[in-house]
C-alpha cells in the first residue's frame, strides 16, 4: 500500500513538472471562499483557522493533486478519442 501511494506521488511530480502545473495564492484564496461560501456559525474562526500556512500548504497540495489528475484525464480522454478516429479511418479504407 505504501509503495502504491509512493508511485503515485512520484507520477504525480512528474506528470505536473512536464504540464507545468501549479497552485496560485488566488486558487488558494478562490477553495477557502468556496469552503466558507455556505458556512454560518464561527465563520471567522473558520477563516482564520484556513488562512493558516499549514492549511494554506495543505490545501495548496490538495488543489496541487486535483489539477494534476485532471490533467491526466484530459491526456487519457486525448488518447482515446485519438485511437478511435484512427480505427475508424482504418475501417473506412
Amino acid at each position: 500500500m505504501a509503495t502504491r501511494r509512493v508511485t503515485q506521488s512520484l507520477v504525480l511530480s512528474k506528470v505536473a513538472e512536464a504540464e507545468k502545473i501549479e497552485v496560485s495564492e488566488k486558487e488558494i484564496d478562490e477553495e477557502i471562499a468556496a469552503m466558507l461560501k455556505n458556512v454560518t456559525e464561527k465563520k471567522e474562526e473558520l477563516a482564520k483557522a484556513l488562512n493558516t500556512p499549514p492549511s494554506r500548504d495543505s490545501m495548496k497540495q490538495v488543489l496541487w493533486t486535483r489539477k494534476t489528475v485532471e490533467k491526466l484525464v484530459t491526456i487519457a480522454q486525448s488518447e482515446k478519442e485519438k485511437k478511435g478516429k484512427q480505427k475508424k479511418e482504418v475501417v473506412k479504407k
